[in-house]
């Protein structure tokens, strides 16, 4: 982390207790803990941030402005447990075949050399999880900033293992060629939002995103919109998200539907994701510097993105705890065919309404040029040995909140 950075985030800390008295609410989460994976080159042991969700440090504040109306601002700070940073990378240093396959050796060395080795939060943001400004009044909220995006918070709902370990239908997101092909949008910068909840459970959202915004933070616009339903022990919905790349192109394009019902001990999950990218961000963003000829087009074409993504699940409650069982496929409908199954079944045990350990083991079956290699919800696990290869993990760990 930058010095300044870090300055301001203390600074903040150091006055929090003060600015409580004005509504606001310094809070955060601190989850870590150990992943045994085999991702075809033996067994590997890592100790890491953010397994089952990701650790963070929030201030989070609202004024009562009278007649319904309220101010209310969200500034959200990712930590790493692991190394107090605010920046992490792959957890397996594999490489993706599907990337660089049939550039020139000179467009090889160039993409390669392009890479980052922080893939989460590689501009070193302060405020990289969320930072908004907004007004609630009796018609609905306006939200100005970085932000969930409308899509993500479906992909979301019906996610039996909530975006987090290595259970998660979020770890066969991405394209064959890894987290440069992202497949949906989990934030937006440059966010405009208006959310609506109506008191018979319906709720309703809009987001349009002005530049540097989207998966990759480099599309030129981002738009996006849901509509979810809460009631009789069902909450469903349905998102959609469109981004444009830098010079204008439809790039990513998602539609997600699912969500859970309530029966008893039980929740039972199910999600759709379709993905679909033609004119990929980074691709546009290295084309310029590949000076053989039809390297340009060779990555352009290496970074589509086209599938479908299913996913089904159970939740129990068992007495102090839960039981988490989850499958996942991805159907890759292009010529790659990189399709994939992901198998989870994890245990949760709540220590207090604020601690909890969990363990989750999975296993995902590659198939053609796949090379998903499983991580959790703050970090990618990036790419298993060679495609094909199966992945296999075990994750123990601790969340904190407070």
């Amino acid at each position: 982390m930058k010095k300044p950075l870090l300055a301001s985030l203390l600074a903040a800390i150091s006055v929090a207790p003060a600015l409580a008295q004005s509504n606001v609410v310094m809070y955060g989460l601190a989850d870590a803990g150990v992943q045994v994976s085999n991702f075809g080159n033996g067994h590997k042991i890592n100790l890491t941030s953010g397994l089952a969700e990701g650790s963070r440090l929030g201030f989070r504040g609202n004024e009562d402005l009278g007649g319904g109306y309220r101010a209310l601002f969200t500034l959200e700070a990712r930590i790493e447990l692991d190394n107090g940073t605010q920046q992490n990378g792959l957890l397996s240093s594999n490489a993706n075949q599907n990337i660089t396959e049939g550039l020139s050796a000179a467009g090889n060395a160039f993409v390669k050399a392009r890479l980052p080795v922080n893939v989460i939060n590689s501009a070193g943001a302060l405020f990289d999880r969320q930072a908004f400004v907004g007004l609630g009044t009796p018609y609905g909220m306006v939200l100005l900033g970085r932000q969930y995006t409308p899509g993500v918070e479906i992909f979301a709902l019906s996610d039996v293992f909530e975006l987090g370990t290595s259970g998660t239908w979020l770890n066969l997101v991405p394209g064959t060629p890894g987290v440069f092909t992202p497949g949906i949008a989990l934030r937006a910068n440059q966010a405009l939002q208006y959310r609506l909840q109506l008191p018979n459970g319906v709720g309703a959202t809009a987001m349009y995103g002005f530049n540097n915004t989207g998966s990759l933070n480099l599309a030129r616009r981002f738009a996006g919109g849901s509509l979810r339903y809460k009631g009789h022990g069902l909450e469903v919905g349905v998102g959609y998200n469109r981004e444009q790349d830098q010079v204008g192109n439809q790039a990513l394009t998602t539609l997600t539907a699912g969500g859970y019902y309530t029966v008893g001990d039980a929740k039972i999950f199910a999600g759709f994701h379709r993905m679909k990218n033609d004119y990929n961000a980074f691709a546009r963003a290295l084309a310029p510097g590949l000076s053989v000829p039809g390297d340009a087009a060779t990555l352009f074409s290496n970074l589509r993105l086209n599938g479908d993504l299913y996913s089904a699940g159970v939740q129990y409650m068992l007495g102090a705890g839960r039981v988490m069982a989850g499958i996942s496929h991805v159907n890759d409908k292009l010529a790659s065919n990189g399709d994939a199954t992901l198998f989870g079944l994890g245990y949760d045990h709540f220590l207090s309404k604020r601690t909890d350990v969990y363990a989750v083991v999975a296993h995902v079956v590659n198939q053609g040029a796949a090379q998903f290699a499983l991580g959790g919800s703050g970090y990618f696990g990036g790419s298993t040995s060679q495609r094909g290869q199966d992945g296999n993990s075990l994750q123990l760990g601790i969340r904190h909140r407070f």
